[in-house]
């Protein structure tokens, strides 16, 4: 069959289409953006090495072994800013103040994650690097300038501690893990949540600590953002993997994986505030649902998404029981609400056996416009079994490319004449917008215009080519 361009298509045919469905005024959107998944061929290819972190516990035979990543973008940079007070560790590793100069640096890209060496939780507490690049060029923040208590001039330099908080400071808690970022922009305050328990009391706390220069941490500030229910181990929330999102000044929500029983990780919580540093309050239990049944959810990361507005969930399945790695990919959830959500599918698979990675675990993602594409990159966690519970881990960097039903404007998970329908009521009738506008741009040009009806009709009445990956305008 010969292909006909969809300019073949009379415009009189088309202007007869938008006369025909004129008459629809409106035309409900359907269970939103609609994805393909081929297990052969997943969006995101796998790390061939784990980042180098800088991270050197245990010597360097275990350089690098972490977990638990969460990411920070600014595109302008964040970190110290010239005259502003910085405390930080010195080259003896002490406590030390000094002036910024204007030669700090500051970087675009700001990861928090735990350090992980064999699988030891004792290493785990909240630690920080920063970066220019996604996949390299990770060191430990640091700011230049003046020590107030010595007689020379921006000659000095202090370090971000490692870590940021040390729960060997503070005996009546167990390790820290599953850090996340939070910023809030009109304090210049970037906090970091963090996991912990209490070996006095058996409850799981949430806690917070805050830095203005991503530098200057007091760990003696750490706050409390959620307290487990219950003094009885396991009887409680488990408060696994909290993810953050902000939809407004005075509304913050978030989601955490619940442990119930045995039952771990069956359902996840979501809870609210006015502000991040106050009291949460617990509005949902959220359905959510692992590939079967012999699997769980165990570990999210929420992004409210900027090209449809929808909040995409990625998640860490492993077995019933279970708090480890093990040989299970990747998975994404989409939401519109944030309480029930829809399994997209595997799009990071686990590495080959042998990898640095042949299991995967905790990882955070974001959404970045690239040439008119959106994208996902992807930081992740990544283990290698050495032997019965004990592993190798490191951090890992990917991208993953999203395969939407291209010309599915409507949300019905189809192409069919209802898209032409919807499309020429937005254009000309006033009806509602696409929940992904780039989906309408059916001819790829990055425009929304007639021309992609008869782009569309070409394709489906008259041979023509399929819809192309789109962008917004």
């Amino acid at each position: 069959m010969n292909r006909l361009p969809a300019r073949t298509v009379p415009a009189a045919l088309v202007f007869a289409a938008i006369i025909w469905l004129g008459s629809v005024t409106a035309f409900p959107q359907g269970n939103g953006i609609c994805f393909t998944v081929d297990s052969l061929f997943p969006w995101a290819a796998n790390a061939p090495v784990p980042l180098d972190i800088g991270l050197y516990y245990g010597g360097d035979t275990v350089a690098n072994q972490a977990a638990h990543p969460d990411i920070e973008y600014w595109p302008d940079g964040f970190g110290p800013v010239g005259g502003g007070t910085v405390i930080g560790v010195n080259h003896d590793g002490y406590r030390d103040t000094l002036i910024a100069s204007v030669d700090t640096p500051r970087w675009k890209y700001w990861m928090v994650f735990t350090p992980y060496v064999y699988s030891q939780a004792v290493y785990e507490d909240p630690t920080i690097r920063a970066s220019n690049v996604k996949e390299s060029g990770w060191i430990r923040p640091y700011a230049v300038g003046d020590d107030p208590s010595d007689s020379s001039e921006n000659a000095d330099t202090v370090w971000v501690n490692d870590p940021i908080y040390n729960h060997y400071h503070y005996l009546e808690n167990g390790h820290c893990s599953d850090p996340e970022f939070a910023y809030i922009p009109e304090e210049g305050r970037l906090y970091v949540l963090f996991r912990t328990s209490s070996k006095y009391t058996h409850k799981i706390y949430l806690k917070a600590i805050f830095s203005t220069d991503g530098i200057s941490w007091d760990e003696t500030q750490v706050f409390n953002l959620v307290v487990s229910g219950s003094p009885e181990p396991w009887k409680a929330w488990g408060l696994v993997s909290p993810s953050v999102c902000r939809d407004a000044p005075n509304h913050w929500r978030m989601w955490f994986v619940d442990i119930p029983g045995l039952n771990q990780g069956s359902q996840i919580i979501e809870l609210t505030a006015p502000r991040l540093d106050t009291t949460w309050t617990a509005v949902d239990t959220c359905l959510i649902a692992p590939p079967d049944t012999t699997l769980q959810i165990w570990h999210i990361k929420v992004v409210r998404s900027p090209m449809d507005s929808a909040l995409y969930l990625l998640a860490t399945i492993n077995s019933i029981g279970s708090t480890s790695a093990e040989r299970f990919g990747q998975y994404l959830y989409v939401s519109q609400s944030g309480e029930a959500w829809n399994m997209v599918g595997e799009i990071l698979p686990n590495g080959p056996p042998g990898a640095w990675d042949n299991e995967t675990y905790r990882s955070t993602f974001r959404f970045e416009r690239i040439n008119g594409r959106w994208t996902m990159p992807i930081w992740y966690t990544g283990a290698r079994e050495i032997g019965p519970g004990l592993s190798v881990w490191g951090l890992g960097f990917t991208t993953a490319y999203p395969q939407w039903v291209q010309g599915d404007i409507n949300g019905d998970c189809r192409v069919n004449i209802s898209d032409i329908t919807f499309l020429i009521n937005y254009l000309y009738k006033g009806g509602l917008r696409p929940d992904a506008k780039f989906l309408a741009d059916i001819d790829g040009n990055c425009r929304v215009t007639i021309q992609d009806i008869t782009y569309l009709i070409s394709n489906l009445y008259k041979g023509g080519p399929a819809p192309r990956a789109g962008c917004e305008q």
